[in-house]
């Protein structure tokens, strides 16, 4: 699932969500690129999220340092470090990413 994920199944779930990815510039597709780019090491923990819509779903939060010109994981030396956190779309055929926050990290 993650390595075919495209923008057409990524839903920005929260209004703070959406604007924090048009800050950065990105698009649905900039987003699947980064969730494509995540690994196991770069999980960090589980919560429960509300969207605008009141969908309430589990979710995950990831770090990881991203280069954003080539699309890729990058190092901490070069790199950003940026914060996502998603989950899925519960009952949804389409297996819809609902991501709750995608924003460079403090």
């Amino acid at each position: 699932m993650q390595a075919r994920l495209t923008g057409d199944a990524v839903f920005l779930a929260t209004q703070r969500c959406r604007n924090a990815v048009q800050d950065m510039d990105w698009d649905h597709d900039d987003v699947a690129r980064l969730i494509r780019a995540l690994t196991s090491q770069d999980y960090r923990n589980s919560e429960w999220c509300e969207s605008s819509g009141g969908v309430i779903t589990d979710a995950d939060v990831y770090m990881l340092y991203y280069d954003p010109i080539d699309q890729c994981r990058g190092d901490r030396a070069r790199h950003r470090r940026y914060y996502v956190k998603f989950g899925f779309r519960p009952n949804d055929h389409r297996l819809m990413v609902m991501v709750f926050s995608c924003h460079l990290s403090l």
